[in-house]
């Protein structure tokens, strides 16, 4: 009567420890990442107001600091200035087995949202204003543009 009363608390106890390791091998992880950047100062909010033909290369430099690229054209050169905002998503999801047949699985979801801002300066090669462009791709909602394709 003894020894199945101990084979039956080894038995029970050898459950209760598998259980317990199962228990163990598939506790999973998740875990969410949001990301936010920006590279370069914000640009103007409208189109810069300088006189094309009167102003020069000196006047630019003095309201919008060094560019961030310069680029020669046929007719003269042009300079860039771009502001770059980045917005990402990461979701992951892991199971860690290694505790027990050492194989490990894990999902990863990402999704990431780049805009860029883009104010140009061409000029002539004396120097003079030409023509200026300013683009906004950041002028719209983040989470319309990020679940809809526009």
């Amino acid at each position: 009567m003894a020894c199945r009363s101990r084979r039956k608390r080894v038995i029970s106890g050898l459950l209760g420890l598998g259980l317990l390791l199962i228990g163990i091998s598939l506790a999973g992880c998740v875990t969410m990442r949001f990301e936010k950047g920006n590279i370069g100062r914000p640009l103007p909010e409208s189109a810069p107001t300088l006189e094309l033909g009167k102003a020069t290369l000196t006047d630019v430099l003095h309201l919008y600091g060094a560019p961030d690229q310069v680029g020669e054209l046929s007719d003269g050169f042009a300079l860039t200035y771009e502001h770059v905002s980045y917005r990402g998503i990461s979701l992951t999801a892991g199971i860690t087995l290694n505790d027990t047949v050492r194989v490990s699985s894990d999902m990863t979801a990402r999704g990431s949202l780049v805009r860029y801002d883009t104010m140009m300066f061409f000029f002539t090669k004396d120097g003079v204003l030409q023509n200026t462009l300013l683009d906004r791709g950041n002028q719209k909602p983040l989470w319309k543009s990020y679940w809809q394709n526009q």
